[in-house]
């Protein structure tokens, strides 16, 4: 069982990480690398794998629909059910300009397509990305 985080790790850590020699240093950015390729090569293997699923999923859907079959019974595993639900369409800049243009006139429909667009805010992240050369 692990233990609760404390405030103190936290501090050691950052700690540790200011005092860090360079050969630390490269030891942190060799293992990074090891890890970014890890999760690539997985990733790219749940890809595969979530577009078969997809597919699968597609088949069965068309099948329970065509047979009117709501649910499949599996055993002690639970119930696979069609579930049908309606959602909106997510928000595009071209979808909110058209809807303000219906609602409103020439200027202020103009007026209010910049504060919407031009007035968002913007936050900073900071990321690192190997890039092979």
């Amino acid at each position: 069982m692990t233990e609760p985080f404390a405030i103190d790790d936290d501090a050691a850590a950052l700690k540790k990480t200011l005092t860090m020699d360079m050969s630390e240093t490269k030891n942190c950015v060799k293992r990074w690398l090891e890890l970014d390729r890890e999760i690539k090569e997985l990733q790219k293997k749940i890809l595969t794998m979530k577009k078969e699923k997809t597919q699968i999923n597609d088949q069965i859907i068309v099948f329970m629909q065509k047979n009117d079959i709501p649910f499949f019974n599996l055993n002690s595993e639970g119930q696979l059910r069609l579930h049908q639900r309606q959602c909106k369409e997510p928000l595009s800049q071209k979808k909110i300009q058209e809807m303000i243009q219906s609602s409103l006139e020439g200027e202020q429909a103009s007026a209010l397509k910049a504060l919407i667009f031009d007035n968002r805010p913007l936050r900073e992240v900071s990321s690192l990305r190997y890039k092979t050369i």
